[in-house]
Formats: C-alpha cells, sequence, structure tokens
C-alpha cells in the first residue's frame, strides 16, 4: 500500500508539474490586442476625433460606488490546489466589503457636510446589503460596523448625532485582516527587491524602441507606432510595460483601453498590481475628475481588480514559491477604493495614485 500511494503521489506531482509548465508557457505569451490595435488604428487613420463610441461612453458614465450585489468574487469559481489560496480569496472577499462600508461611510460624511439630498435608507439598504464575509472573526466584526454605520447614518440623518461614531468598528474589524497579511513582510530585503521588480517597468522609457516612438513628433503616428509596438510585442510582461509606457503620451482612451484589456485577459505579470493601480487612477482622473463630489466608480475598478486578482491566484497555484506573486495578492487585497477626503483639501485621492505609478 505504502508502495502504491508513493507512485500515486509521484503520478500526481509529475501530472501538476506538466500542467504548470504548459500554464507558465501559456500566461508568458502575448495577449491578443489584434482587435483593439485594429480598431483604434482605423479611427487614427481615418481623421475621426472620438476614440470611445458614446456607448462606452455612456456606459462609464453609469458606473459609481461598489453595490450590494458585486462586492466581493466567490470562492468557488476557482479551481485552486492550494488551501491557502482558497483562504486568499476569503481574505480579499473581507477586504472588498471592508473597502466598499468605508466608501458608504466617506459619502455620507461629505454629503453631510456639504448639505446635500441623498436617499439615506436606500444607502442603510446598500450597506446592510453587502456581504460579512466568509471569515468568522471577521464576519461577526463587519456584521456589527454594518449595524453601527446604519444607525450613526440614521440618527444624523434624520436626528441627533451619535456620540460615538463607526471608527472603532473599522478599525476592529480592519485589523483582523491586517494583522495576517498573506505575503511574508519580516524579510524587508525580499520585500524591498520585489517592489522593485513591480516598479522596473519604468526601464523601458529607457529603450530604444520607446525612445524611437516617443520622439514622433505628429501624435496620431506617434499612437499607431505604439499601438504597433503592444502588437508586435513578444511576451506579455512586454505588453503591459509598453502599455504603462503609453500614459500621458498617446491619447487617455487608448492607453486606458490597452490597459484594461490586459488585466482581464487572464494573463499575469509582475505589473499586475502596479497596472491596475495605475488604471485606475487614469480613468478616475481624466474621465470622472478629481473632485471630492465626483463620481468614484468603485464598481468599475473592482470588476476589473477582481480579474486581475484572479489571474495573479491563478498564477500563484502553478508557481507557489514566487514571493513576489504572493506579495501582488496581499496588495490587491488590502488596497481599498479611491479615498474621497483623504489628501487634498478639495480633490480625492486618486492625483495621489496616480503620480505614485507614473512619476517617472
Amino acid at each position: 500500500m505504502k508502495h502504491l500511494t508513493a507512485i500515486f503521489a509521484t503520478l500526481l506531482l509529475a501530472a501538476c508539474s506538466a500542467a504548470d509548465d504548459s500554464y507558465n508557457s501559456w500566461n508568458s505569451q502575448p495577449a491578443d490586442l489584434s482587435r483593439t490595435v485594429s480598431r483604434f488604428r482605423t479611427i487614427l487613420e481615418s481623421g475621426e476625433e472620438e476614440l470611445l463610441s458614446q456607448d462606452e461612453i455612456l456606459t462609464m458614465s453609469l458606473y459609481g460606488i461598489q453595490s450590494d450585489t458585486s462586492d466581493y468574487i466567490l470562492p468557488d469559481t476557482f479551481h485552486l490546489r492550494s488551501r491557502g489560496l482558497h483562504e486568499a480569496v476569503n481574505r480579499y472577499n473581507s477586504y472588498i466589503v471592508l473597502h466598499n462600508l468605508y466608501s458608504q461611510y466617506e459619502l455620507f460624511q461629505y454629503l453631510s457636510e456639504m448639505q446635500y439630498d441623498y436617499d439615506w435608507v436606500m444607502m442603510m439598504e446598500t450597506i446592510m446589503g453587502y456581504s460579512s464575509g466568509n471569515e468568522d472573526d471577521v464576519a461577526a466584526a463587519t456584521a456589527a460596523l454594518k449595524n453601527k454605520l446604519c444607525s450613526y447614518i440614521g440618527s444624523a440623518a434624520f436626528g441627533s448625532v451619535e456620540d460615538e461614531g463607526p471608527g472603532p468598528y473599522f478599525q476592529e474589524a480592519f485589523s483582523l485582516l491586517d494583522n495576517n497579511p498573506f505575503a511574508d513582510f519580516s524579510d524587508t530585503t525580499a520585500l524591498f527587491r520585489c517592489i522593485d521588480l513591480q516598479n522596473d517597468w519604468a526601464d523601458i522609457l529607457q529603450s530604444d524602441e520607446f525612445q524611437a516612438i516617443d520622439s514622433i513628433s505628429d501624435n496620431t503616428r506617434r499612437t499607431v507606432a505604439f499601438l504597433d509596438a503592444v502588437g508586435a510585442a513578444g511576451s506579455f510582461e512586454r505588453q503591459c510595460q509598453l502599455a504603462l509606457a503609453s500614459v500621458g503620451r498617446i491619447p487617455f482612451e487608448v492607453s486606458v483601453t490597452l490597459m484594461k484589456q490586459l488585466l482581464e485577459s487572464g494573463r499575469y505579470s509582475r505589473y499586475q498590481f502596479v497596472m491596475w493601480l495605475g488604471w485606475r487612477s487614469s480613468v478616475q482622473y481624466i474621465f470622472y475628475g478629481l473632485s471630492r463630489d465626483s463620481r468614484i466608480a468603485d464598481q468599475l475598478y473592482n470588476e476589473t481588480k477582481n480579474r486581475a486578482y484572479a489571474a495573479s491566484l491563478e498564477y500563484c497555484d502553478a508557481n507557489p514559491k514566487d514571493y513576489n506573486a504572493r506579495l501582488i495578492i496581499e496588495f490587491f487585497c488590502s488596497t481599498g477604493n479611491i479615498v474621497r477626503s483623504g489628501s487634498y483639501a478639495n480633490e480625492n485621492d486618486a492625483r495621489s495614485d496616480y503620480e505614485l505609478i507614473f512619476s517617472r
């Protein structure tokens, strides 16, 4: 029996290794961007002014704060071998709920301060409609937070403000997750090395290929050259580098479309998190605005985040020793929604996120 068990384990490991090799080979290949490249080339070369259709613009205008029906991803959508990664899904789900609750709290504070009319009952119904997560301690703390937040909003909107706000409830719920990170942060040398790896996308700015494209004075020709370079890139990581490098150098509509398609391709690169954060801040900065009363499209941002996170989990399942991938999973979990009332007197924090990624 022991011999049979050993043989079975060996065969299983061999099968997993072959599957991982196949996955890694696929993952490193460039994503098929031919339709997007062709579409923008046609628009640019025809001289049309609108790079996004009216339907696309209308769809984007309908996005707002994350609804209570799409606030997290489900564990059973993944076929992961590692139990630790299933726990990472639960962790991500719990964080998403807390981030969305904080966005509702921020919105309430801002609208109240500005004395804007709002359907407070609908806000409280949305808050109570969020899941409480799957982890016992966190779920209990999240449920208590939801009740406290609704009590606070109800009393402030319809009568008197409670003496104690929901701050301690947020702190307790977040601390349960913050104290148990998915990646080991104790080795600071490895930590900073991985952060450097994620930021080295900017090395492409000094490459001959990029310099040749960036030196083209005509905006249309420069954009077409970027599109051709992304379409002809030999790897997914190269495509991600080029997409990041394009921000601020070609039309916004082209850059964010490329980044979103790469993030939703199902592939993983070490630039996964910085590209999502750069994409999110670019869309908020240029399309929705930097004002504190701007629409903040958390639902749009988190739908794409879900897909990028899922691709990161699949990669980590095939490459369990890749510390950078584990770090990216943790960054995706713990990074909150865009802060409405944060670092700037009259702006949301999309500017600081944008500068963090693109100030090169």
